[in-house]
């Protein structure tokens, strides 16, 4: 994987100080943490213990380790109405069904972070929500960026898709709504090469999303392609890919952002490739 390419991951841990049931703990939740279920385990180990111990190349999908311990969070059809999650620096796992299989590819889920975010609204059950206000949060770049933050994702996530296969993605988000950015127009990185949920999915996207690396199952590495399964850690995309400027290290940058329902992926092609 290039390392102008990845997950965003610090509106995470900044999510967790706007969730009344966790804002008390937040000072002793962002200390590192140990993985506390031996499901949760075998799931990160798969991906991100080869990085841990050099022998993968490819970069964190889930981040060094958890930064809270084990939370109990409100879940409607859960033993006792909770169910257990922990969260790392670019996503949430949870059980929501511990008696189910646990040998089962989907007994551990990734939680529908940026879906919630956009939308305003915290999922506590199988079809239960909590409606809060859209988050204002910057999806990409510095953690001041002031734009664009997921709130202004809102009017564009479900939005009649514009992008097809071959087509490249050639506008800018800025405050005033989309324009034409056509100096984007012929990079590769940038041409649709996938289509999901309706969304086209560009290239430097759907390469990282499939790319093969050294996984960790069973107490031994093998060779695995995919690396991993891209739904479960993603989801589907949930709005055309778009460029925006932002802040990066203090820098101001063209960055390439599209949202999923798990995860927002960015891409800056003025980092190096690893």
């Amino acid at each position: 994987m290039s390392a102008s390419l990845g997950f965003t991951n610090h509106p995470l841990r900044r999510l967790l100080g706007g969730m009344v049931v966790l804002a008390l703990l937040l000072p002793t939740l962002l200390a590192a943490q140990d993985i506390s279920q031996p499901a949760f385990q075998a799931v990160w180990e798969r991906t991100d213990y080869s990085v841990r111990q050099g022998r993968g190349s490819h970069s964190w999908i889930w981040g060094p380790g958890p930064f809270t311990p084990e939370l109990g969070e409100w879940y409607s059809e859960g033993p006792g109405q909770s169910r257990p999650v922990q969260y790392f620096d670019k996503g949430r796992m949870e059980i929501n069904d511990p008696s189910a299989d646990p040998t089962s590819p989907w007994f551990v889920t990734g939680g529908l972070l940026a879906r919630d975010m956009i939308d305003g609204r915290v999922q506590v059950g199988n079809g239960d929500f909590i409606f809060l206000d859209a988050a204002t949060i910057p999806v990409a770049g510095d953690p001041d960026a002031g734009f664009p933050t997921y709130a202004d994702l809102r009017p564009y996530v479900r939005a009649q898709p514009q992008l097809r296969p071959g087509d490249t993605v050639a506008e800018r988000l800025t405050p005033e709504g989309r324009v034409g950015a056509p100096e984007f127009a012929d990079l590769p990185a940038t041409r649709i090469v996938q289509v999901a949920n309706g969304y086209g999915i560009p290239r430097a996207f759907w390469d990282f999303l499939t790319q093969s690396g050294v996984s960790y199952r069973d107490g031994r590495y093998v060779q695995a392609s995919p690396l991993f399964d891209w739904i479960s850690i993603a989801g589907d995309p949930i709005a055309d890919a778009f460029w925006a400027r932002v802040p990066v290290a203090g820098v101001m940058r063209d960055v390439m952002v599209q949202p999923f329902e798990r995860r927002v992926l960015t891409y800056n092609p003025a980092n190096p490739a690893v």
